[in-house]
């Protein structure tokens, strides 16, 4: 593979620069950018696939000819006004695999994010990269100190794992990192002693020399270290020292970076092409004057009407919490009723049930009339016996007196037993799930597929208006919904209901062999 020609005289071995952390540091306006897309350009030539990580926007340029004016590289563009295809805050991982995948050299720019989104995409997609690289390729990172800072803090921290795993072990993966930073600085120590090759194109802050110190004496021999830190300031822009004390042979060597061959949109560099459009400096000043007036008194305007939507969403927001205070109460008296309600049904369906028992019982006068302390409608002769207090003994051949208007008493009973039997009434209430779990709640909704709620298409809310209309209290307000939607989620898990996902609308409609499972078991209640 033929070598890199980044400067005259300096030709580097790709396939040992894409086995090494690189550090490109410079202040503003030496070059440092121009190096870096040299650096593209020169991967390009020889075939091997880069991604640029690009939070100032301008390494896009590489696509278009030195002018602007014709094509460029083959280099993928995503995000940025220029960008192919958009970028996606979340997508990291999901870029990473698809750029191994294609195996293509790829610019992401992130010039229109927030830092925040750089670090996060960064984050995700350098892991997924670590994982699944499978060919040589270089990693650029602008902006170094935003991935690896000095003081790792909060979200910074799951970033910054990720990207020093790529320049500690990245190389057992085929991944060479270029980090770049105007400061040495701001770069984290820990991170930065691991660098192989140094290349600064300028310093001139003594903080940022110091920051270097470390790494500079455990390389330095024979003076070294002077000769690198005294010709820092004689450096001109796009002149660099570059320092790589094991590989490519322990290079040590000033060299002066050649240009870049594609459109570099860096506003400095168009304006020294003369390519930067400049709009004359405006005479009319009391025109801009009443103007800045005109925009003064609007702005005003729109903070008294920015004043009054923010009273309203006040008094929304308080209208809002006093409805659900209210829903809260009248959840809890529904509450209340209903728990009631079933108590006195369960009292009513025993009641019933000791009544149907008295009556159908071998001895109805007994079991109906009879007392631990006598019977006052037994005939002469009957008496208490001495075995149970209950017990009746009747001489043989006596027969018992007539009741109620003449009545035998076996009539008088029939008659209790028929007005029961009018006060009792057969309701389809309790329903059976074959093989799940029973419930209130669950019995309610398998009642909605036995009847037929779900053979047609239904959402949430046709669910909840379906059991306000029914009178089912805990699925009016507060919590309901959270557990309608557990409901769903079960019997979906179930399979005795379908979730149809649409148009924007999710659907539940029933499995029709789900409604076999399902039997209504008639149950006998006092009306």
């Amino acid at each position: 593979m033929k070598p890199l020609h980044l400067a005259e005289g300096l030709d580097l071995n790709a396939e040992d620069l894409l086995e090494s952390a690189v550090g490109i540091i410079a202040k503003r306006g030496r070059g440092k950018s121009g190096a870096v897309k040299v650096l593209m350009e020169e991967l390009t030539s020889v075939g091997l696939p880069f991604v640029a990580l690009d939070p100032v926007g301008i390494l896009w340029g590489i696509r278009s000819s030195f002018d602007g004016t014709g094509p460029g590289l083959p280099v993928l563009v995503i995000g940025g006004e220029h960008g192919d295809v958009a970028l996606e805050r979340k997508a990291g991982a999901t870029v990473a695999d698809r750029i191994i995948k294609e195996n293509i050299s790829c610019v992401i720019d992130f010039s229109e994010e927030p830092k925040a989104a750089y670090r996060e995409f960064v984050r995700d997609f350098a892991h997924e990269l670590f994982r699944k690289n499978d060919t040589p390729r270089m990693v650029i990172l602008e902006e170094a100190p935003e991935l690896v800072p000095q003081k790792v803090q909060g979200d910074r921290a799951e970033t910054f794992e990720a990207v020093e795993r790529l320049v500690s072990r990245g190389r057992n993966k085929g991944l060479g990192v270029v980090l770049v930073s105007q400061r040495a600085a701001t770069i984290n120590k820990d991170v930065l002693t691991q660098i192989d090759v140094l290349i600064v194109l300028g310093l001139a802050a003594p903080q940022d020399r110091k920051a270097l110190g470390d790494w500079i004496r455990a390389w330095d021999q024979e003076g070294q270290a002077d000769v690198f830190d005294k010709g820092l300031a004689g450096l001109h822009r796009q002149e660099a020292w570059v320092w790589s004390p094991e590989a490519f042979g322990g290079l040590f060597q000033r060299v002066k970076f050649r240009d870049f061959t594609t459109f570099h949109p860096d506003k400095t560099h168009l304006r020294r092409m003369g390519w930067l459009k400049v709009r004359p400096v405006t005479a009319d000043v009391a025109g801009a004057v009443a103007r800045f007036k005109g925009e003064k008194r609007r702005s005003k305007e729109e903070n008294v009407d920015e004043k009054e939507r923010k009273e309203y969403d006040a008094r929304l927001h308080r209208l809002e919490e006093t409805v659900e205070s209210l829903k809260a109460e009248r959840d809890s008296w529904v509450e209340k009723y209903n728990k009631e309600h079933d108590r006195a049904e369960a009292n009513a369906r025993a009641a019933a049930a000791n009544a149907v028992h008295r009556v159908e019982s071998p001895d109805p006068f007994h079991q109906a009339f009879h007392t631990t302390s006598g019977c006052d409608q037994c005939a002469p002769g009957h008496q208490m016996s001495k075995g149970h207090p209950g017990d009746h003994t009747v001489d043989e051949g006596e027969s018992r007196p007539a009741a109620e208007g003449g009545a035998s008493e076996r009539e008088r009973i029939d008659l209790h037993a028929q007005r029961l039997e009018a006060n009792l009434t057969v309701h389809e209430k309790l329903v059976h799930v074959d093989a799940l779990e029973e419930g209130e709640s669950v019995n309610r909704f398998a009642l909605l597929v036995a009847e037929g709620f779900f053979d047609t298409k239904r959402t949430n809310s046709h669910v909840r208006d379906e059991m306000r209309r029914r009178g089912w209290g805990q699925w009016i307000g507060g919590g309901a919904n959270d557990q309608m939607n557990d409901l769903l989620q079960k019997f979906c898990e179930w399979r005795i209901i379908d979730r149809v996902e649409g148009n924007k609308r999710v659907d539940y409609e029933v499995v029709p062999a789900a409604k076999e499972r399902i039997r209504v078991v008639k149950e006998t209640v006092a009306a």
